[in-house]
């Protein structure tokens, strides 16, 4: 075999294993991308059992005509109801444990199942895109129920925290945010997922990953980016709480969030905590903070503008 031979057989060798490197990451990219697009819808806490007492079981229609699920409390005369927006591949249960906390307070609350979460319509979740609409639907039925007047306010956790963020723009309602590890844009999520919890290169593999995403569910869920739009809800008031050992979203998500908000707002980084886990490490401040939040935005808000997309 001349040189020459070897060198081209090298090469095909060479351009061989190139295609197999690019094969496989388009492969763990659609793998990826349709393990985010379609959830598991069993999720439930650890022993979990039903809340008592046993809110009511309702249902609404979002904008696309989807059927979402929940539960909903009533409020006493004259105080807010609370939209509690679980987590992407939870559902409305994540929130349940808080129940109890917001009806000392004369709180009611509604918890739903976002669009293919839970027992709602739906069989792709945009991650924010799309259930921007869940949450105007879920206000909708708030004030179908108690009035246009009726005071709302928000707890979000991770993915529902950052739906409320981009929601809100177009929902002045909502008087007041507690937002619970939020990411400050789906493609930091993406990335950080892969760096975390599957060792791979975050810069090979995250763009293809939203691109099959957005194949999958006919959806430009790449331009997912609440950081652009948490500056539209002020003055409405902000807490944003993250734990700084945060395995899902980047800690740094909660800074770049908190720069890019309006006052009034604040930021609450609790040091050893992980994805969501600030209730449970301290309760009673994160009992606190919260309501302190809601409390200063009893008074009405002007109305805002409607965000463009």
């Amino acid at each position: 075999m001349s040189g020459t031979d070897a060198l081209l057989l090298m090469a095909l060798g060479m351009g061989a294993l190139a295609f197999l490197a690019v094969i496989a990451i388009l492969g763990i990219a659609a793998y990826s991308a349709h393990s985010v697009v379609r959830p598991r819808r069993d999720w439930q806490p650890e022993d979990w059992s039903p809340p008592h007492p046993a809110p009511e079981t309702v249902s609404f229609q979002n904008e696309q005509g989807q059927r979402l699920h929940g539960w909903y409390v009533a409020p006493k005369p004259g105080c807010p109801v609370a939209l509690i927006c679980h987590g992407f591949g939870t559902n409305r249960r994540e929130g349940q444990d808080l129940l109890p906390w917001f009806a000392s307070e004369g709180y009611g609350a509604l918890l739903f199942d976002f669009q293919a979460h839970g027992e709602s319509d739906g069989h792709y979740t945009t991650v924010g895109l799309r259930e921007m609409g869940d949450v105007l639907a879920a206000v909708g039925y708030v004030q179908d129920r108690e009035g246009v007047e009726a005071p709302l306010v928000a707890l979000g956790f991770s993915m529902g925290a950052s739906v409320l963020i981009m929601a809100a723009t177009r929902a002045p309602a909502i008087r007041a945010f507690v937002l619970d590890s939020p990411f400050a844009t789906l493609h930091r999520a993406v990335s950080r997922s892969f760096a975390v919890f599957f060792h791979l290169p975050p810069r090979v593999f995250t763009r293809p990953t939203i691109w099959f995403a957005e194949r999958f569910t006919g959806g430009r869920i790449g331009e997912v980016q609440p950081m652009l739009d948490i500056g539209s809800l002020a003055p409405r008031p902000i807490l944003i709480v993250q734990g700084t050992e945060d395995a899902i979203v980047h800690p740094q998500d909660s800074q770049l969030l908190y720069d890019a908000a309006g006052e009034p707002k604040s930021l609450w980084r609790i040091e050893g905590a992980g994805h969501v886990q600030s209730r449970s490490v301290f309760p009673e401040e994160y009992r606190r903070r919260m309501f302190q939040t809601f409390e200063a935005a009893t008074a009405p808000v002007p109305l805002l503008p409607q965000l463009r997309r």
